[in-house]
């Protein structure tokens, strides 16, 4: 699995998975969009883009794209920034969330140099709070307009360097 920058050939599985009613239900809804806001927030977006966003296409071994991953709305005073990432409804359940967002995360805290990941997560879309939970994202429990998850660089680099430990310290079951 890899994420990718989308060329604008991409643009229609984008807006295909923005108007897939049971991939965006969890998110809010479906989002459509014409033809000319759609080439509008590529540009924006992705191409040229800005140095507060970056969007990305998850892509799965058969070189299928199966969802997105980015950040938006980054505040360079803080280095924060939100989090967002969907895989389309036929493809949940196998990983490609949780992997996208380690990959972001990777970029994120390291070559891009930011400090704190937040979301903005629907009180009803349980399964994307477990899993950013699990990847160690910390509760807001003073939102009541949804659930507000964040990790910083200091929670992400001690969480990578525990997982490494554990992972040197097992033996091979050869």
């Amino acid at each position: 699995m890899k994420i990718i920058k989308p060329e604008i050939s991409q643009l229609e599985f984008i807006m295909n998975m923005w108007a897939d009613e049971p991939t965006m239900k969890p998110v809010g809804g479906v989002v459509l969009l014409n033809e000319e806001e759609a080439h509008d927030w590529f540009r924006r977006m992705v191409d040229p883009g800005s140095p507060s966003h970056c969007y990305r296409i998850i892509i799965n071994d058969e070189e299928v794209p199966v969802g997105e991953v980015s950040f938006h709305r980054l505040n360079p005073d803080t280095m924060t920034a939100e989090l967002n990432v969907k895989v389309l409804d036929r493809f949940r359940g196998r990983g490609y969330g949780s992997r996208a967002v380690m990959m972001m995360l990777d970029y994120f805290f390291g070559e891009f140099g930011g400090k704190t990941f937040i979301d903005l997560v629907a009180p009803d879309n349980t399964g994307g709070q477990q899993m950013l939970v699990s990847m160690g994202f910390s509760k807001d429990t003073n939102r009541t307009d949804g659930c507000l998850l964040s990790l910083n660089r200091e929670e992400y680099e001690n969480r990578v360097r525990h997982s490494a430990q554990i992972s040197s310290g097992c033996r091979s079951l050869e």
